[in-house]
């Protein structure tokens, strides 16, 4: 076994346990962290993906129409009793 392959199972050990031991303890800010996450990939998708959407100058106002119309599409779909996928939820898999 070359010492390299042993060097990068070590460090990806080394960050695996890390990254266990940091969910651990931030368990609570987690979900701020995963909003914001979710909240900046929605930025991005609507600037670099969709750049028609902000031609003419009506760049927030792009953004904010479709930060809008993501949350109306997420209270309707929990108002309609469908269930968004969450890890160990396979009950809409068959």
């Amino acid at each position: 076994m070359c010492p390299r392959d042993q060097l990068y199972k070590f460090i990806t050990l080394v960050f695996a346990y890390t990254v266990i031991v940091a969910i651990f303890l931030f368990r609570l800010i987690l979900p701020l962290y995963m909003a914001f996450a979710a909240g900046a990939m929605l930025f991005v998708i609507s600037d670099e993906i969709l750049p028609e959407t902000h031609a003419k100058g009506r760049s927030r106002l792009a953004t904010f129409d479709i930060i809008i119309r993501y949350i109306i599409m997420m209270t309707l779909d929990n108002l309609l009793g469908r269930q968004p996928f969450l890890p160990g939820n396979f009950s809409g898999c068959s």
